[in-house]
C-alpha cells in the first residue's frame, strides 16, 4: 500500500510494548491533569491481527470496548480520568481542542485533521475505508457518534435467573424465540440505562440533597406532598392562569423541576436530578399503570393480570417484549410466572417486493393508500432532458412502476396536481432506473400541468416527496385499476404466511391472494342473491321455513359441504385457539374453495331448475347456511365484507333478530351431528 516494500528490523512479542510510553498524534490534553502522563500502552484481547501493526489507539469516551479497557485499567488506577474532547453537541470543545477545530462538528474535521498530520509528517499511508456507519433513524443524512454519558441504572443483571424462569413459562410462536433469540438476549443482558437527558419524557423520580448527596425516592404524589406541602405550588399558579392545564402535568417538565424539600435537622435542600426515564420504561409499565394501579384500579389490574397474549415484530425482543417482562419480573416476584403476558405472538418484518425491510426514508413502501383507497402515487417532478423523455411520455423509477402494479414496457396513466384532482393530463408511463418516487417529464407536459421542478432535483428523498409544494409534486393514477379495499389489506396479512415470517407487501401481492378467498366468496355470495331473488327464496317466508328439509334428509352433496362446513369450524376455532392464524385462513380457504368449485359448480342445474321444488328449495338453504356461518366464521378477517352479507341475508329478512351485526354475535359452534367423516374424507 506504500509503494514499496518495507524491511523489518525486529521482531518481537506485543507483551514487550505493554508499559511504554509515546506520545499522542495530538497533544490537546497536555497540561491539563498536571503532571500525569496517560500515554502508555495496554494489554488487550480484542486487538486482531489480520490487519495492521497489532498497536491500536483508544477512544474510551466513543466506545464500549474501548470504555471497558478504561474501566479494568481504573481498577489498580482509579484516578484515571474518562478524557473527552467532544461536547455533547457533537462539537469539538473550545477548552480544550485548539482555535481551528473548537466547536466545529467532529466529522466536518475528519479532513482537517489528517491534513495536519500529513504537513507535520506524521502520515505514513492514508486511505478510505468502505465500513458501516451508524446515522440517525430520522434522517439517514445525519451521522452518529457514540458518547459515553453518566446515567442512572436497573441493576437487571442482579435477577438474570428469575427472568429466565419467567420466560420459560410463556409460550412463544414460534416457539425457538423463547430459548433462542430472546432467551440470548435476557441471559446476556446488560443493566438497564434507566436515564435519558431530555425536555419530554416520564421525569425521573429521584431527587439529590444538595449539600450532603443523600438520595431520596418518592413513590408519589402524596409522599411528596408529605415532604413539602407547598411543593406544587409553581404549578398551582400556573394553573391559576391557565387554568386548562391538565392536573397530570403537575408531574412533569417544568413544573416538577421546581419541587423540592428539607428534612428536619438535616442540612441542604432535595432537588430533582434533570433526566427522564427510558421510554421503554413506560411501555414495560403498561399492564398496571394502564389502570393507575396500586394507587386505584386494583380490580381491573387483577382481573386482566398477565395478558391471554401480546403481539409484535421481532425487534421487540429488544424492546418491548423485553420492558415487559423485566419491569413485571422485577415487581411482582411473588407471583406465579408468566408475567406479564401468557402468549407472545412474534411478527416478522413488512418486507418490499425485493426482500428488502420497507422504509419511508427509502421509499420502497407500498402506502396503504394504494391499497385502501385509489391506486396512485404522489412524485416530486424532474427534467426529463437526461431521460430520452418526448411530451406525453414521462418516466419513474422501475420499483414504483411495479408498486403500482403496472405491467409491460409502458402504461396509460393519469396525472394531476394535489390542488386540482379533478383536471391533469393522460400520458404514457415507462419505468427506468432512476431513484424513488420522482417523475421525468418534459417542459411541455410540465407547462399542461402548471408545474415546476422539485427544488433539490433528484436529490429529493421520498419522505420529502409529501412536504413539497403543489407545484413541484404531481399525482400518478392507475385510472383502469380499483385498489382492493381493507379486507384485502387485512386478508393478505393473515394469510400470506406465518405471520413470524417476513411478508413481502406489495399491491400485486394483494391482489393475488384477494383472488384465493375474498373474490371466490364474493361470487358464491352474488351467486346466492341473483338466484335467489329470481326464484323468491326468503329465509324468513312461511313457505321457504316449511320447506327447509332437515340436514340428514338432503342429498349426499349437500350433506357434504355442510360436513366440511362443521368441520372447518372446529379446525378454525382449534386453530384460533392455539393463535394459529395462518392455519386459521388456510382451513377457511380450502372451505370456500370447495363451496365455489365444487358446491356451487356441481349444482347449478339445481338452482337453473324452473320453480321452486323441494330439492331446488335444499339447495338454497344449504347455500344460505353455509354463507350464514361462514359469514360468522370470517367476521373477525373480512369484517366488512360479512358485515355486507349479514345485513343482507339476516338483518334483511329478519329484522327483529338480536344480533344487530355480525360482529355482536357469538362465534359459531360446530353442529358434530352434521359432521361426516367419511362423507368428507
Amino acid at each position: 500500500k506504500v509503494g514499496r516494500e518495507l524491511p523489518i528490523l525486529r521482531t518481537f512479542a506485543g507483551s514487550e510494548l505493554v508499559g511504554r510510553r509515546y506520545r499522542p498524534p495530538f497533544d490537546w490534553f497536555e497540561g491539563t491533569q498536571g503532571d500525569r502522563d496517560f500515554w502508555r500502552v495496554v494489554g488487550a484481547e480484542f486487538v486482531e491481527l489480520d490487519a495492521g501493526t497489532g498497536v491500536v489507539h483508544i477512544a474510551p469516551a466513543f466506545g464500549e470496548t474501548d470504555f471497558d479497557l478504561l474501566r479494568r485499567e481504573q481498577e489498580t488506577e482509579p484516578e484515571l480520568p474518562l478524557l473527552c474532547a467532544v461536547r455533547p453537541d457533537g462539537g469539538f470543545d473550545p477548552e480544550i481542542a485548539p482555535s481551528e477545530y473548537a466547536g466545529r462538528w467532529v466529522k466536518d474535521c475528519d479532513r482537517d485533521l489528517t491534513r495536519e498530520l500529513r504537513e507535520r509528517g506524521l502520515v505514513c499511508h492514508a486511505e478510505q475505508i468502505r465500513h458501516e456507519y451508524p446515522f440517525c433513524v430520522r434522517s439517514d443524512r445525519d451521522p452518529l457518534i457514540q458518547y459515553a454519558r453518566p446515567a442512572w441504572y436497573l441493576r437487571t443483571t442482579a435477577h438474570v435467573a428469575e427472568s429466565l424462569a419467567n420466560n420459560a413459562q410463556i409460550q412463544w410462536l414460534p416457539e425457538h424465540i423463547r430459548d433462542g433469540r430472546f432467551g440470548d438476549f435476557l441471559r446476556n443482558n446488560v443493566d438497564w440505562a434507566l436515564s435519558r437527558e431530555r425536555f419530554w419524557g416520564t421525569p425521573l423520580n429521584v431527587w439529590i440533597n444538595d449539600e450532603t448527596g443523600e438520595i431520596d425516592v418518592p413513590a408519589s404524589v402524596a409522599d411528596i406532598l408529605e415532604r413539602n406541602p407547598s411543593a406544587f405550588d409553581a404549578f398551582d399558579e400556573a394553573r391559576r392562569q391557565e387554568p386548562d392545564l391538565s392536573p397530570h402535568l403537575r408531574v412533569h417538565k417544568p413544573w416538577i423541576d421546581a419541587v423540592h424539600w428539607t428534612k428536619p435537622g438535616e442540612p441542604g435542600v432535595y432537588r430533582r436530578v434533570p433526566e427522564v426515564i427510558d421510554a421503554w420504561f413506560d411501555s414495560g409499565s403498561m399492564p398496571f399503570a394502564q389502570w393507575g394501579y396500586p394507587h386505584r384500579g386494583v380490580e381491573e389490574f387483577e382481573a386482566n393480570f398477565p395478558a391471554d397474549f401480546i403481539s409484535e415484530a421481532i425487534d421487540q425482543t429488544r424492546g418491548w417484549f423485553n420492558s415487559l417482562l423485566w419491569i413485571s419480573t422485577l415487581l411482582f416476584p411473588d407471583r406465579e410466572p408468566p408475567l406479564p403476558y401468557k402468549t407472545c405472538v412474534v411478527l416478522g418484518h413488512v418486507m418490499d417486493r425485493q426482500g428488502k425491510k420497507e422504509s419511508k426514508s427509502k421509499g420502497n413502501y407500498t402506502p396503504p393508500e394504494v391499497i385502501l383507497d385509489r391506486v396512485r402515487l404522489e412524485f416530486a417532478v424532474i427534467d426529463a432532458g437526461g431521460h430520452d423523455e418526448e411530451a406525453g411520455r414521462a418516466s419513474i423509477a422501475r420499483e414504483d412502476y411495479e408498486g403500482l402494479d403496472l405491467r409491460g414496457d409502458s402504461a396509460r396513466v393519469r396525472l394531476y396536481r394535489d390542488d386540482d384532482p379533478d383536471g391533469g393530463v393522460e400520458l404514457e408511463l415507462r419505468p427506468e432506473k432512476m431513484p424513488r418516487r420522482l417523475i421525468a417529464l418534459t417542459a411541455e407536459d410540465r407547462l399542461a400541468l402548471g408545474l415546476a421542478l422539485a427544488p433539490d432535483g433528484d436529490s429529493t428523498l421520498p419522505r420529502e416527496v409529501p412536504g413539497l409544494s403543489s407545484g413541484a409534486k404531481v399525482w400518478v393514477e392507475d385510472p383502469d385499476s380499483a385498489a382492493p379495499g381493507a379486507d384485502a389489506f387485512r386478508w393478505f396479512f393473515y394469510a400470506s404466511n406465518p405471520p413470524w415470517n417476513p411478508i413481502r407487501h406489495s399491491l400485486g401481492g394483494v391482489r393475488a391472494l384477494q383472488r384465493e378467498l375474498p373474490l371466490k366468496l364474493r361470487n358464491v355470495y352474488a351467486f346466492f342473491t341473483i338466484y335467489a331473488n329470481v326464484d323468491g327464496f326468503d329465509p324468513s317466508a312461511e313457505a321457504c321455513q316449511k320447506g327447509r328439509p332437515e340436514p340428514a334428509e338432503r342429498s349426499r352433496i349437500d350433506r357434504w359441504i355442510l360436513s366440511e362446513l362443521s368441520l372447518t369450524n372446529e379446525q378454525v376455532i382449534e386453530e384460533m385457539n392455539a393463535y394459529r392464524v395462518y392455519e386459521a385462513t388456510v382451513r377457511l380457504t380450502r372451505f370456500v374453495d370447495a363451496l365455489s368449485n365444487w358446491y356451487v359448480r356441481r349444482n347449478r342445474d339445481r338452482f337453473w331448475a324452473p320453480g321452486l321444488g323441494t330439492d331446488k328449495l335444499a339447495a338454497h338453504w344449504t347455500l344460505y347456511e353455509c354463507l350464514v356461518c361462514t359469514a360468522k366464521l370470517l367476521a373477525p378477517f373480512l369484517p366488512f365484507a360479512t358485515e355486507e352479507a349479514w345485513q343482507n341475508l339476516v338483518r334483511r329478512p329478519f329484522p327483529d333478530s338480536d344480533d344487530e351485526s355480525v360482529h355482536l354475535c357469538d362465534y359459531p359452534q360446530p353442529d358434530p351431528s352434521l359432521i361426516d367423516r367419511d362423507l368428507s374424507r
